[in-house]
C-alpha cells in the first residue's frame, strides 16, 4: 500500500493533456468563398467596391483589382504616393430602363477613385496607374468617397476638415461645410430617391443636405440624428430602390429612418452582435439590406423577413466582418471584407430563406466513461419536418455514423449513446432534416460543448486516475447495487474487478 501511495504522489505531478475541437464546414450552395488575393498574409483588408465582374480591394499595401469577380488579382499601385487605402469608388452611369428597372453602366474608361490616408487619386476601370488630385483639399486624409447618385455629376469626400465637393471629376475641390463647421466627417452618402446627401461625423452626429445636382444651390447641412445612448455611429446606407430609407449602424445595433414617415426605429431583432461595422443595401431590389457584424459575420434583412436580421454565414471562416458590399447590377452577389481576408457569396434567391436550420447541442454529461449512457440533445432554431429525420454522427473519442435521432418536438431531438472505449473529445454532426417553411436541409456541422470521454478508472470523472478514485472505490467496496459510482465495470457489484480496472488506468490523465 505504501508503494502505491508513493507512486500516486509521483503520478499526480503530471500535467493535463491539451485538447482541441475542430469544427469543419460543409460545402453547399449559397456559401461564402474565400477570394483573398494571394501572398497577402498579414495585410489589413480595409475596403472594397464592385460592379459586374470588376472588383477593387483596398489594403494597407495598396489596391488590388480583379476583372473576373475575384478569381485573379492584379496589384495596381503605380502613382500612389500612399498605399493605405481608406475608400474606393467607381463612377458608373445610372440608367432607368423601365419603371423600377435600373442599370448601372461602365466601360474601360469609367473613372475609379481612391482615397488614402494622404491623398485622393484618380484612375479608370481597367487602368494601370493612379493620378493624385488634391487641389483645394485642406486635408488629405480621405475617409470616404461618394458619387452623387442623382446626377452622377459631383463627387464628395469625407475628411477631418469636413466635406469637400468636386464638380469636375475630382480635378479640384471646394469645402462645403456650412451648417457643420468644425466637424470631422467619416462617411458621406447620397440618396437619389430623396435627393439628399448625408454626412456621418466622428462625434456621433448625422447631418443631411440637399444634393447640389438637384437644387443647383449650396444648401446648409442640418443635424438629423445623434448616436444612441452609449453608442458610436459606424456606417450609413440609403436604400435607393425604396425611395430613401436610411440604415444607420452603431455599436448598439441598427436603426432605420423611414423616408416617408421620417421616424427612426430600432432594427435589432435577430442580431447576434450589437456592434455593427457596416451596412449595404441592394441597388435595384426593394428592401434588401446586409450588415457586417463585429462578431457574427454577415446578416441579411429582406421583405420576407422585414425587421429581422438573418445570418448568412455558411462556410465563412471568420466572424469579424469589417465591411459588406453589394453589386449594383447583380442582386445576390455580396462581398465581405474580413479581418484576415476577402469573401464572396452568390445567393440563388436574394429574397428567399437560404439559411439552413441551425442547432445548439447539449450533452447529459460533460464528462463520461465507457459504459455510460450519454444523451445528446439538439435544439433547432426553426421547426423541421418529420421526414426526413435528423441524422446524427459522432467523431473523435467515439465513432458513430448516420443514426436517426428521436423527434421530441419539431425543434427538439435527442439520441442516447452508450459510450464505447475511447478518450478525448466527442464531436457531433447533424444533417438530413428539412425545415417546415422552405426547402433548406441541414448542411452545416454543429458542435456544442463537447463531452469529454475519460478513462474507465476515473471514478470521479475529473480526468485524472489517482488516489481520489481509489478512496471512492474503497468506500464503496463490497456494495451490491447498480449505478453505484464505484461500479466501474457496470456489473452492479463493487469488487476486485473494479479495482483491477482502476489499477490498469492508474496515473493516466486527460
Amino acid at each position: 500500500m505504501k508503494y502505491i501511495q508513493n507512486t500516486i504522489k509521483y503520478l499526480n505531478l503530471l500535467l493535463f493533456l491539451s485538447f482541441f475541437i475542430f469544427i469543419p464546414q460543409s460545402q453547399a450552395n449559397n456559401e461564402w468563398e474565400n477570394i483573398t488575393p494571394p501572398s497577402t498574409a498579414g495585410y489589413s483588408f480595409q475596403v472594397a467596391t464592385a460592379i459586374d465582374d470588376s472588383v477593387f480591394l483596398g489594403t494597407d499595401h495598396g489596391v488590388y483589382r480583379s476583372n473576373n469577380s475575384g478569381v485573379d488579382w492584379t496589384l495596381i499601385n503605380s502613382g500612389l504616393t500612399n498605399q493605405n487605402i481608406q475608400d474606393i469608388a467607381i463612377q458608373w452611369a445610372y440608367e432607368e430602363i423601365d419603371t423600377d428597372i435600373f442599370s448601372y453602366e461602365t466601360n474601360v474608361f469609367t473613372p475609379v477613385f481612391v482615397g488614402t490616408a494622404n491623398g485622393f487619386f484618380r484612375g479608370t476601370l481597367e487602368g494601370s496607374s493612379w493620378t493624385a488630385s488634391n487641389t483645394g483639399l485642406s486635408s488629405l486624409n480621405i475617409k470616404d468617397i461618394e458619387i452623387d447618385q442623382w446626377g452622377f455629376s459631383s463627387l464628395y469626400v469625407a475628411t477631418p476638415d469636413g466635406v469637400f465637393r468636386s464638380d469636375d471629376a475630382g480635378v479640384s475641390w471646394t469645402l462645403k461645410n456650412s451648417g457643420m463647421v468644425g466637424k470631422s466627417v467619416i462617411k458621406v452618402v447620397s440618396d437619389f430617391g430623396g435627393e439628399k446627401i448625408y454626412a456621418l461625423t466622428d462625434s456621433n452626429d448625422l447631418y443631411r443636405s440637399d444634393l447640389f445636382s438637384v437644387s443647383g444651390l449650396d444648401e446648409e447641412w442640418s443635424l438629423v440624428e445623434n448616436a444612441s445612448s452609449g453608442g458610436t455611429m459606424k456606417d450609413i446606407s440609403v436604400m435607393n430602390a425604396r425611395g430613401g430609407d436610411v440604415f444607420l449602424t452603431e455599436t448598439t445595433g441598427v436603426r432605420k429612418l423611414n423616408y416617408y414617415e421620417q421616424e427612426w426605429t430600432s432594427q435589432n431583432q435577430g442580431l447576434t452582435s450589437l456592434v455593427v461595422n457596416s451596412v449595404a443595401t441592394d441597388y435595384t431590389e426593394t428592401n434588401i439590406a446586409y450588415i457586417a457584424l463585429d462578431n457574427g459575420g454577415v446578416s441579411r434583412m429582406t421583405s420576407e423577413f422585414d425587421g429581422i436580421w438573418e445570418p448568412i454565414n455558411v462556410n465563412l471562416s471568420e466572424s469579424r466582418a469589417k465591411q459588406v458590399i453589394t453589386n449594383p447590377n447583380t442582386s445576390g452577389i455580396v462581398y465581405m471584407v474580413g479581418e484576415g481576408g476577402f469573401y464572396r457569396i452568390l445567393l440563388d434567391n436574394p429574397y428567399g430563406d437560404i439559411v439552413s436550420p441551425r442547432a445548439t447541442i447539449s450533452f447529459s454529461s460533460s464528462i463520461a466513461r465507457e459504459g455510460d449512457s450519454l444523451t445528446v440533445e439538439a435544439f433547432f432554431d426553426e421547426p423541421l419536418l418529420e421526414n426526413p429525420i435528423v441524422l446524427l454522427s459522432l467523431s473523435g473519442a467515439n465513432a458513430l455514423s448516420s443514426v436517426e435521432m428521436n423527434m421530441l418536438t419539431s425543434t427538439h431531438y435527442s439520441y442516447t449513446h452508450t459510450v464505447l472505449s475511447g478518450t478525448g473529445s466527442l464531436e457531433v454532426s447533424l444533417f438530413g432534416a428539412q425545415e417546415v417553411e422552405g426547402e433548406n436541409q441541414i448542411r452545416e456541422v454543429f458542435a456544442g460543448s463537447s463531452s469529454i470521454l475519460t478513462y474507465k478508472g476515473d471514478v470521479n470523472r475529473d480526468r485524472v486516475v489517482n488516489i481520489f478514485d481509489f478512496n471512492i472505490l474503497l468506500s464503496h467496496f463490497g456494495k451490491s447495487e447498480c449505478n453505484n459510482i464505484g461500479d466501474v465495470n457496470k456489473d452492479c457489484l463493487v469488487n476486485i474487478f473494479d479495482f483491477n480496472i482502476f489499477l490498469q488506468d492508474f496515473g493516466k490523465s486527460l
